[in-house]
């Protein structure tokens, strides 16, 4: 907890040198709450991060979960849960497991189901070097804002989710996908923030 605190200070002066700089210098007009709404936001991020933190422990830690085909993002205490189980159970596991992490206030579950066979060794290889294709290509793409997208491959089968920032954007993000080999379907669950 004391190291929380002491990063959450070196975070704040970071953030307050910054704004120093971006203002051009000093300034005797500074508000009072530019500097409590920049604790705020240094707060959130602290607390979003430890809340991601504890979830993804608790999931790598539940010996019925496979958390190597989940991915997570946490927003001002709102946990949304990305990737594949193999049954309902698992959903209703993951959801309940989410839940219980303290700092939690809201689940936004977009898992789906995929075959209960076992993902074999040379299958996951595959995928995973798909994924890692498919993040540089969009990292590499000028017309898509990868930053807030996340990628997941089960047996060739890609899912996006997260946010950016036009329809033009989600569309040409599954355009780059369908191009990488191995890549047998997309589905795109992009969200366009407004």
């Amino acid at each position: 907890m004391k190291k929380i605190n002491q990063l959450k200070k070196l975070l704040l002066i970071s953030a307050l040198c910054s704004l120093h700089v971006y203002a051009g210098g000093p300034s005797t007009e500074n508000s009072p709450t530019q500097g409590k709404s920049v604790m705020r936001s240094v707060d959130n991020f602290m607390d979003d991060s430890a809340i991601t933190a504890k979830v993804k422990t608790a999931l790598v830690d539940d010996k019925e979960i496979n958390s190597t085909d989940l991915s997570l993002s946490t927003t001002r205490g709102v946990v949304t849960v990305d990737g594949f189980v193999t049954s309902h159970q698992q959903i209703e596991r993951v959801d309940h497991l989410v839940r219980s992490i303290s700092g939690v206030k809201q689940v936004i579950n977009h898992l789906h189901l995929k075959s209960a066979e076992q993902t074999n060794l040379k299958s996951y290889a595959s995928d995973t070097a798909t994924t890692s294709e498919i993040v540089a290509r969009l990292m590499a793409d000028k017309q898509v804002s990868s930053r807030h997208i996340s990628v997941t491959t089960t047996r060739g089968m890609v899912l996006l989710t997260g946010n950016v920032s036009s329809r033009e954007q989600k569309n040409r993000a599954a355009e780059v996908v369908r191009k990488v080999s191995g890549v047998k379907a997309v589905r795109n669950e992009l969200s366009v923030s407004k």
